[in-house]
């Protein structure tokens, strides 16, 4: 995804592994976090450029409350 900045070689091979474009996106987004370590607030920004906003918004709702 060249929202999250993975190399061309790298996006094309998640799609040749991965069947369904909602698995690509998790594949893709897992690459990344291990690649660039995100904080929290990166990552969902990440989702909410990957039009997963919803995505952001449940993942808010289920981490504890921070101090």
């Amino acid at each position: 995804m060249r929202v999250l900045e993975l190399r061309e070689a790298e996006i094309e091979l998640v799609e040749l592994e991965v069947a369904h474009i909602r698995d690509q996106q998790y594949e893709m987004l897992k690459r990344w976090c291990q690649q660039t370590s995100p904080t929290l607030d990166r990552v969902f920004a990440a989702l909410e450029r990957m039009d997963l906003a919803g995505c952001a918004e449940a993942l808010r709702r289920a981490l504890p409350p921070g101090p």
